[in-house]
């Protein structure tokens, strides 16, 4: 299956990272992986379901956010849809009358969360489970959500003692250690594809570290994200107030920029959310309009 995923992709060649980590899933062994961001991960992590769907198992693929899910789920109905045969894929966000519906689905995308919530309720197929996929695991750290997410792993290992576990992180510091835990093999790799460039931005300059200067047209993080376009830009602030207000700043300043496609598609991306979730918060729909102009935050 790897490479018809690969193939569909339009993946050429594996990063070094990403060949060390599918030998481990071939061998059906769980796997820790620690790399940079933007080296593949992903690709590793739907390797591992897809193998493990193929071979009659079920797979569940954990997310920190709800809006992370969906689009998980999408990226992968998109390549199921593909190249393994129309699998199933559902999405535990509800309640638990949705809890019960979950059996006729392949792969499941949730949070820690919903998948605390599925342990508790204790439907039959959770033996079915062959891979368990843990993103941004370092969040096992996190002294609000990190215990939730150790429970849940520890009680998928307690029902199915043979499931392929595969965490994923880009930060995680105690590498070693989660490893040992979970009788995983580390990949660990400080390879990135795209080069890390550093600078410095005062006022409506950037200092690049070879001395190279950059000036822009509007000061601070508003410059650097338009001077960036139509490339993608994280910006960090220190709040969460910071983090909304941020946001639509650059909202108001990107969305007159946008092209009539990137609007169509932003549109229909946010239209999917509307009508995907069970319930639309208030911070549901501020998000929404922010993705409306090409902008979104994240301060969980």
């Amino acid at each position: 299956m790897l490479n018809q995923l690969l193939k569909y992709l339009n993946i050429k060649e594996l990063y070094p990272p990403q060949k060390e980590a599918m030998k481990v899933i071939g061998k059906d062994e769980s796997l820790l992986m620690s790399v940079p961001t933007a080296a593949g991960k992903t690709v590793v992590a739907y390797n591992a379901l897809i193998k493990a769907v193929n071979e009659g198992k079920k797979g569940i693929f954990l997310v920190p956010l709800r809006a992370l899910a969906w689009e998980k789920v999408n990226e992968l109905k998109d390549i199921c849809r593909n190249i393994l045969n129309g699998a199933k894929i559902g999405v535990s966000v509800g309640d638990f009358d949705k809890i019960r519906g979950l059996s006729k689905y392949d792969i499941i995308v949730a949070t820690s969360e919903r998948a605390d919530s599925l342990i508790r309720h204790n439907p039959s197929w959770l033996t079915e489970v062959g891979c368990l996929v843990s993103d941004e695991i370092h969040l096992i750290n996190d002294s609000n959500r990190g215990p939730t997410l150790e429970v849940t792993l520890s009680k998928f290992r307690e029902i199915n003692p043979n499931i392929q576990i595969i965490g994923l992180s880009a930060t995680v510091s105690n590498s070693k250690e989660i490893a040992n835990w979970l009788d995983a093999t580390l990949v660990e790799s400080d390879f990135r594809p795209v080069p890390l460039k550093k600078g410095i931005c005062i006022a409506k300059e950037i200092e690049w570290e070879e001395s190279e200067i950059r000036r822009l047209g509007i000061e601070g993080a508003e410059g650097i994200t338009l001077d960036n376009l139509p490339d993608q830009c994280l910006v960090f602030v220190s709040t969460r107030r910071s983090a909304e207000a941020q946001a639509k700043r650059l909202g108001m300043l990107i969305g007159k920029r946008l092209t009539s496609d990137e609007i169509k598609i932003l549109k229909e991306y946010t239209e999917e959310l509307r009508f995907g979730a069970d319930e639309v918060t208030s911070v549901d729909a501020n998000l929404t309009k922010l993705i409306e102009n090409g902008v979104a935050y994240h301060h969980a």
